[in-house]
């Protein structure tokens, strides 16, 4: 989600982000946490799909059944078959 449109929606079965200690991967079922971001690549696997996004600064909250990511910006990098 950036200040001008969501880029990604839908059900997912990973996501990779760049948080500011490092990448960071969240499964479903993951504990609740909070972390910012730093500017890198966003990976999404989600029905057979990988798809990267460029972005910048942010968040990124998780709960056990959903992610959210809030960024200055987010540009699609790219989509591949699994």
């Amino acid at each position: 989600m950036t200040p001008i449109a969501v880029e990604f929606r839908g059900s997912v079965t990973s996501v990779v982000a760049p948080g500011t200690e490092g990448y960071l991967g969240v499964l479903p079922g993951h504990i609740p946490l909070v972390t910012s971001l730093k500017p890198g690549i966003v990976t999404v696997a989600a029905e057979g799909r990988r798809y990267k996004f460029d972005v910048g600064p942010g968040y990124m909250e998780v709960t056990p059944a959903s992610v959210i990511i809030i960024t200055e910006s987010a540009t699609a990098k790219r989509e591949d078959k699994l």
